[in-house]
């Protein structure tokens, strides 16, 4: 995503940022009691990013063509 920041928008990559390193904390707080619910706080926090992107980005308006990726 940092190499393609230029050429597309990748503002919706500081949620699951966010959540990971939430995730981290959360780690380093709890310790070995964190491997009893880690995988529910994965998909909340995929949930949650995936959401977020969902309302807020950008949708091409009538007619304008969305950019293609080149690989």
């Amino acid at each position: 995503l940092w190499l393609l920041r230029k050429s597309l928008p990748t503002r919706w990559a500081i949620y699951p940022t966010v959540g990971f390193l939430a995730m981290a904390v959360l780690f380093i707080v709890e310790g070995a009691r964190f491997s009893e619910y880690w995988l529910a706080t994965t998909l909340l926090v995929f949930g949650v990013s995936s959401l977020l992107a969902a309302f807020t980005g950008k949708r091409p308006a009538m007619g304008q063509q969305v950019p293609k990726i080149k690989a």
